[in-house]
């Protein structure tokens, strides 16, 4: 029922962790009520492997055309931008639900990503950021046909990201394949949050914006004073922990 047993792509781009807390939140919610039916049928997961299927397809798509992308720096480059695009806008309204969960209290804010193809995917931008994805495949297609040199690949797959309104478009050059700025520093963190509050299209705003400021500083602080909270036990052994930030 989790991903790794599920199916297995190389793990190029590390999402083995998160794709494994996300099916399990899915999961849990259908297996305590399959439990308390007393109905452990397959149709009753039926939407769980659905979401499983999506999710291995996409981690699919994603390596099989990173690695032949490698064959050239022009079309390697030009796919990087596809996959950090791709992360930036299935991850971000998951962290927005993260952030109002933390500032309300609420873990219900979570339910209406519970019925997406696979999470962070049922918003108004996920058909036009697939459109993207499957036109750059393409374009790697005929790559690799002869008919498309990695150079003009490049240029096209850069122009559409570029136009995409649902993409920021002050934190990276989309087209020079030369600057590739893509850490979260907090320089860049300030412009994300600055495009995404200010000129981000209004769904865009919604799924990935719409929070709290001060809850996503309640966890930059717990993260900066946790390293120097410590409590000692009853032995006098260190006992790490956090120090609430209200």
């Amino acid at each position: 029922m989790l991903p790794h047993a599920y199916g297995f792509v190389d793990p190029l781009f590390s999402r083995g962790i998160w794709r494994s807390l996300e099916a399990v939140d899915v999961i849990a919610d259908e297996l305590l009520v399959a439990l308390d039916d007393d109905d452990l049928s397959a149709d009753r997961f039926a939407a769980v492997d659905a979401m499983q299927t999506a999710m291995l397809d996409d981690n699919d798509q994603m390596v099989f055309n990173a690695f032949r992308a490698t064959a050239d720096y022009d079309t390697w480059t030009a796919w990087l931008r596809i996959w950090f695009a791709d992360d930036l806008l299935t991850t971000m309204p998951l962290l927005a639900a993260t952030f109002r969960c933390v500032a309300e209290g609420d873990d219900t804010v979570f339910d209406r990503l519970a019925g997406e193809r696979r999470p962070g995917t049922g918003f108004s931008f996920s058909s036009p950021l697939q459109a993207l994805i499957d036109a750059a495949e393409s374009d790697l297609d005929q790559v690799e046909a002869g008919t498309l040199s990695p150079a003009q690949a490049r240029v096209r797959i850069c122009d559409r990201l570029d136009r995409a309104e649902f993409l920021p478009d002050n934190l990276m050059n989309w087209r020079r394949p030369d600057r590739f700025g893509m850490d979260l520093t907090p320089p860049n963190l300030a412009r994300l949050l600055s495009w995404g509050r200010r000129t981000a299209p209004h769904g865009v705003r919604n799924a990935m914006f719409d929070f709290s400021l001060r809850s996503l500083l309640r966890l930059q602080i717990q993260d900066a004073v946790a390293p120097w909270t410590v409590r000692r036990d009853m032995s006098g052994n260190v006992v790490p922990q956090r120090i609430p930030v209200v």
